[in-house]
């Protein structure tokens, strides 16, 4: 999913943390320039797809939230 963000117009990058508690559950942040660059990947079929296979790999819905910098 991260080669195909990548080509995405205001992606910047992504880092992959696995938990130290259980090293099956992982968080994925991506950082796009704008929420609507980060939303337009969102609503992109190919994403959609992509993720509908991923999450039918690991049996249960990837859930995502938008956080913003603090200064």
């Amino acid at each position: 999913m991260s080669q195909r963000a990548r080509k995405q117009p205001g992606y910047v990058l992504t880092n992959t943390l696995q938990s130290r508690e259980d090293p099956d559950d992982y968080m994925v942040v991506s950082i796009w320039e704008t929420e609507d660059d980060w939303k337009a990947w969102f609503v992109n079929p190919e994403r959609k797809t992509i993720q509908d296979g991923i999450d039918s790999l690991i049996g249960e819905l990837t859930f995502y939230e938008v956080f913003e910098p603090v200064f």
